[in-house]
């Protein structure tokens, strides 16, 4: 195995479905040495924060394996990220509960018959409709397999995700399922919904984090309702973001006084000084 973090990259790059780049991780962290995988990790994270090409895609990927086999990804990382005392990657495998948990009395199934209650295969059924006075009926069912179908829909649109994904209360579970949507995951809005959330679990929230650009993370930092982890997380990432942005203005200004003063020598004949 190649363990040169640009080569697999680049990989990931090349690939363009969502799916495929979370096997290469799978496959990857299946093989590479626990240090090898760490040094990755930091260096797809540092490559996001510099919006370098394919970075974001990425860590998309990266946090769809770790919410659907977190137990590989830790058994990977952990154990070296401990050793390292790296707490961006130990903070995208810490499982901690959400500010707010739906309690299954607060969770209701919608009420699409009025002669009677309708079944859950009734509803994953309906899920798949065509119509969309019963696909907005849908879009508050508790249950993830209900929202998982209506996600795969044709008919549904962004607006009717960003209800879902904004819902209150809701469980976690549906929230995961609309992380995990291969259309719809990938939206900027639906990202900026879900980890805003409270009833959102906050390891699915680290994930979030990386994908977020500046104008979402200051909206993250100013989100009362969420946990003060996620909040603290955009901080930190606004602040490595401006020193990263000063750093790269800096290394071009200086790059632009030396070329000056090489080109004044050079028209001056190397006279000057002298």
């Amino acid at each position: 195995m190649n363990d040169d973090p640009r080569r697999f990259l680049r990989r990931l790059g090349t690939v363009s479905e969502v799916p495929m780049r979370i096997a290469l991780w799978r496959e990857y962290f299946s093989d590479a040495h626990p240090e090898n995988a760490l040094k990755t990790v930091q260096y797809i994270m540092a490559a996001r924060r510099e919006n370098r090409t394919h970075a974001g895609v990425a860590m998309l990927a990266l946090g769809r394996l770790i919410q659907s086999d977190p137990a590989l990804v830790r058994k990977a990382l952990l154990g070296a990220a401990a050793v390292a005392q790296d707490a961006d990657v130990l903070s995208l495998l810490t499982q901690m509960e959400p500010v707010k948990i739906a309690h299954r009395t607060q969770l209701r199934a919608p009420a699409l018959n009025t002669d009677r209650d309708t079944t859950l295969g009734e509803r994953r059924s309906w899920a798949r409709s065509q119509d969309r006075d019963v696909l907005t009926r849908l879009l508050l069912d508790p249950d993830p397999g209900v929202i998982q179908n209506l996600l795969t829909n044709p008919r549904l649109l962004e607006r009717d995700v960003l209800r879902i994904a904004s819902a209150q209360p809701v469980s976690s579970e549906v929230l995961k399922v609309v992380f995990e949507s291969d259309k719809w995951g990938q939206r900027k809005a639906i990202q900026a919904a879900l980890i805003q959330n409270p009833y959102t679990p906050p390891e699915l929230g680290r994930s979030l984090l990386e994908l977020l650009d500046e104008v979402d993370l200051k909206s993250v930092l100013n989100a009362r309702q969420i946990h003060s982890d996620l909040r603290e997380g955009a901080r930190d990432k606004l602040r490595t973001r401006r020193q990263t942005h000063n750093d790269a203005v800096q290394v071009l200004e200086d790059e632009w006084v030396s070329e000056l003063l090489a080109r004044r020598h050079d028209e001056s004949g190397g006279d000057e000084g002298t």
